[in-house]
């Protein structure tokens, strides 16, 4: 997944984000460490940037570093804003990692884990 061009780029922390034609917020991932005050910020700010809205996020997971239990505490809240939320790995042990966090989490939004772009938005689009 890459950005578009002539697209608004919001930048967190941890991602790069931007709104497709769709509406879907797009995330992608900077692969940089993590640690508790980067998770929280960056969770805020993408909260202001949906300002109060319902949106569906696509996030491709393939180079984002796992979250410990603390961080997953800071995230999940947060969770909740989305419509529903569709993470892509193109990394078996990440798709590992991210469904053994779906399945030990209430995340309060719809969440689903995907090999590819095309089957996340596929599904995405039925809560649009």
């Amino acid at each position: 997944m890459e950005p578009p061009v002539n697209t608004a780029l919001y930048e967190t922390a941890l991602s790069v984000c931007w709104f497709d034609r769709d509406g879907i917020l797009c995330c992608l991932p900077k692969g940089v460490a993590l640690d508790r005050d980067t998770v929280k910020g960056s969770q805020q700010t993408l909260l202001e940037l949906i300002n109060d809205r319902k949106v569906c996020v696509l996030m491709d997971v393939t180079h984002a570093w796992p979250l410990d239990v603390q961080q997953q505490g800071y995230v999940i809240p947060g969770m909740s804003a989305y419509k529903a939320l569709a993470l892509v790995s193109g990394s078996p042990l990440g798709r590992k990692a991210i469904d053994r966090f779906i399945r030990s989490n209430d995340q309060g939004s719809p969440v689903k884990m995907f090999p590819s772009e095309k089957e996340a938005r596929q599904w995405l689009k039925q809560y649009l």
